[in-house]
Order: C-alpha cells, then sequence, then structure tokens
C-alpha cells in the first residue's frame, strides 16, 4: 500500500546505544528533491522489503516501526546485521554498489515507510555536490559503526558483548540500572553473532558483575561495573 509522501514529517532517530546503523545526515538538506518522487508505503511483522541479491531501485527512510538487515548464507542459516529504527534510512548503499542489495530487510513490527526510488536519489546527488558530501560524509560514519561491531564480534567474549549491549540501551552513567530490551531475544542474540542458548549462557555468566533478570527486565546493581567489565581482559580473578 502506497500513499503520497507530501507533507509527512520524519521522526526524531532513536537515541538508543548498540549496534547502530548511523543517523543519515543529509536527510535535512537533500530531504525536500527526494521526496518528489517519493510515496509512503506500509507493511506488517514478518513482511519482507527485499531479499539478498534483489535490484537495489530504492531505498527506504523509516517512519515508524523497526526492520532487521540480515544475511542468509547457502544453507539457508540467517545472521542480524542490525536492525534499522525511525529517522534512519536503509538500503542506500546498494544504488553506488553493483544495483542488487547485499543483504535482505524484513519487518520486525508493522512499520511504516518513505520509499525513495534510486534514480530520484542519483539524480539529486548529480545536482547537488553539497549532497554528495553529506552522503559520504554519512556512510563514512556508518562503516566506523560497522567496523566497531566486527572490532567487538572478533576481540570480545560473548558475555562481553552482551554486556556491551546493555550497557548501550542504559541511560544511566553510574549507580542502578533498569534495562528492558528493545525487541525479543532472539532478535538480540543474532544481532549479536550467537545462538539464542548462547545469549543465555552469556547472561547467566553476567551475574557476577550484578546483572539479573526479573520478568524480562534487565536490573543492573552497578552500570559503570557492566561497562568496566566490557572492556576486561584479564578473567582469572
Amino acid at each position: 500500500m502506497a500513499a503520497c509522501v507530501a507533507g509527512c514529517s520524519l521522526p526524531k532517530r532513536s537515541t538508543a546505544c548498540g549496534p547502530c546503523r548511523c543517523s543519515p545526515r543529509w536527510i535535512g538538506p537533500g530531504l525536500a528533491t527526494l521526496l518528489e518522487g517519493a510515496t509512503v508505503c506500509v507493511a506488517e511483522r514478518h513482511a519482507t522489503l527485499f531479499r539478498q541479491g534483489d535490484r537495489a531501485d530504492r531505498f527506504y527512510i523509516v517512519l515508524h516501526g523497526r526492520i532487521a538487515l540480515h544475511l542468509v548464507n547457502e544453507t539457508g542459516r540467517e545472521s542480524i546485521l542490525e536492525v534499522v529504527k525511525p529517522g534512519e534510512t536503509f538500503g542506500e548503499e546498494a544504488v553506488f554498489d553493483r544495483g542488487v542489495f547485499s543483504f535482505g530487510a524484513r519487518v520486525i513490527d508493522p512499520v511504516r515507510l518513505v520509499r525513495i526510488p534510486a534514480e530520484t536519489f542519483l539524480q539529486a546527488l548529480a545536482a547537488d555536490f553539497r549532497f554528495v558530501t553529506l552522503v559520504m560524509a554519512s556512510m563514512s560514519a556508518h562503516l566506523h559503526c560497522l567496523v566497531r561491531q566486527v572490532g567487538e564480534l572478533k576481540l570480545k567474549s560473548t558475555e562481553q558483548r552482551l554486556a556491551s549491549y546493555l550497557a548501550g540501551l542504559a541511560p544511566e552513567t553510574s549507580g542502578k540500572a533498569r534495562i528492558v530490551l528493545p525487541y525479543e531475544k532472539k532478535v538480540v542474540a543474532s544481532q549479536l553473532g550467537m545462538q539464542p542458548e548462547t545469549l543465555s549462557r552469556a547472561l547467566a555468566k553476567l551475574r557476577k558483575v550484578g546483572v539479573r533478570v526479573c520478568n524480562d527486565v534487565f536490573l543492573v546493581e552497578d552500570i559503570g561495573q557492566l561497562r568496566a567489565f566490557c572492556y576486561r581482559t584479564d578473567f582469572s580473578k
């Protein structure tokens, strides 16, 4: 289902941390031009917006809801790369690559999106060099986010990755913290590069640094101690 996008307002990007997609810096300056050929569409939970390898003839801005970007290997096993939230974009990188999406996009909960044709995007870039530099800066920032994620996958234990994710969701800077996951545990597990049962074992190990679960709410005794654990290298004590 699609409708004219004129007059729609974009939400502010969520400030929740964790594995991240950087907020696009070009949305403000380039939005008016992009909306000329755009449409608003809605999709229900579990709907597939595009599959890995599909032609990249559009990209999206999220107005409401969340999208899981994922990879699928030859055996059909899936791994979530990141979760896109309101105020963020996804799919624009593929327009510059081979013209195909290198990942799939599936709806986590009901969404409302702005669908922007690739041709409109390319025309806007060709017409305004300042717009080009803003898009490049945004993609560079996103690359830094992904490099940090890869570093965590390679250099941190499963419990440290979970601790880092939880610490990123906590608004508190010290003392006790109460954390609610933004989506179901199996999505979080996939996003952190582990199986659900591995996440459960990692959570059990975090009890030693003051993390416990009560009715799906994570209670942290000392958020500073949890953040320190994320960078700990000596586990002999």
